[in-house]
């Protein structure tokens, strides 16, 4: 189980990347929940977010397990550190057609410069439709 956060901690954490990141907006992305080490992230299906065939486009489900990662691991930075994605692999189970998906992204190791973040994108009928694994960085930010 992971901790939960200070109540204004949590909100920072959400206003950082709903509020400041155009992209968030442009994809419908919300972010659910955010605990320490773990964190939701919600697209909502939309037409416009899918692929000749109809389905999710596989940069969404991208998308959302990254950005699910990033916030999983501010949660457990300290003042005046950043992250970013060093390398992300996705494997994709199985096509999106009209389902909103959740991504939830738990960090599962976390040294003094890099992380490890394992990442489960479900479908609204809680399918497993893509699993990830990345590797981000942490880094003090640029002044």
């Amino acid at each position: 189980m992971h901790a939960e956060l200070d109540p204004a901690r949590q909100r920072a954490i959400i206003s950082r990347f709903q509020d400041r990141s155009p992209f968030w907006s442009v994809i419908g992305m919300e972010l659910a929940e955010v605990k320490k080490g773990w964190a939701r992230v919600r697209v909502p299906f939309r037409d416009h977010l899918t692929n000749s065939n109809g389905v999710l486009h596989g940069g969404v489900l991208f998308a959302a397990a990254d950005s699910a990662t990033g916030a999983a691991l501010i949660s457990l930075a300290q003042k005046g550190q950043t992250v970013a994605t060093i390398e992300l692999k996705i494997s994709y189970l199985q096509p999106v057609a009209g389902l909103d998906i959740v991504a939830e992204a738990e960090i599962i190791q976390k040294g003094s410069r890099t992380a490890v973040s394992e990442v489960c994108v479900r479908d609204a009928a809680g399918n497993l439709v893509a699993k990830a694994l990345g590797t981000y960085a942490i880094q003090n930010e640029k002044k």
